[in-house]
């Protein structure tokens, strides 16, 4: 039986659809390149599964799709900090596995492909409230600026199709790249906001 979980926090996205609005993320459609890859970094402030705690870690989500995002089968590798011991890679296992329910419960029925669960080190840094952000994971690496208007506001998209957040800032992550489990691809939409997901 799983245990009841949270994770709160904030991340950073990117993968190479050549447009933003990534078409995945907002409406639910096909990649503009055919084949997306994405890199989903989650920095976690409060978190705990159970009486395990999983403050202040940081995890990778690596997927790679063809066609439409809804039609599944997707291929996923999960990276975990490091530092992280037994009980919390376990714990986060299960949770993005989907086997705790909650959000990843949902998007469960999507995988078709699990390439592996690692360690790793994990290098995450935002500014300003996402005014900017980096990621890097050995050879995977990239920049993050928001899309702004005129008048120099962020751009802000509300209750989009398979965000799982009521909102999150589109951006660019242009020239980064993307290279585990066997994903090989350059970055060019980026994305940032904070999440709060628990279960089950």
């Amino acid at each position: 039986m799983a245990e009841n979980w949270s994770l709160r926090g904030e991340y950073l996205a990117a993968c190479n659809c050549r447009v933003s609005p990534c078409p995945c993320t907002t409406a639910g459609g096909d990649p503009t390149e055919d084949e997306c890859n994405g890199l989903t970094v989650l920095s976690i402030r409060e978190g705990s599964y159970g009486d395990v705690d999983l403050s202040r870690l940081n995890f990778a989500i690596f997927t790679r799709w063809t066609g439409n995002v809804l039609a599944g089968n997707w291929d996923v590798g999960l990276l975990l900090d490091q530092g992280c011991d037994d009980r919390q890679f376990d714990a986060m296992q299960t949770i993005v596995s989907g086997q705790a329910g909650g959000t990843f419960g949902e998007l469960a029925g999507l995988i078709g492909t699990i390439l592996g669960t690692e360690r790793a080190r994990i290098s995450f840094e935002t500014s300003d409230g996402g005014e900017s952000g980096s990621v890097r994971i050995d050879a995977s690496e990239f920049s993050y600026t928001p899309l702004k208007s005129q008048r120099g506001e962020r751009t802000r998209v509300v209750h989009a199709a398979l965000a799982f957040r009521d909102e999150i800032y589109p951006g660019k992550a242009e020239g980064g790249r993307i290279e585990r489990f066997g994903l090989s691809a350059p970055t060019d939409y980026g994305e940032w906001s904070e999440f709060e997901f628990s279960g089950p």
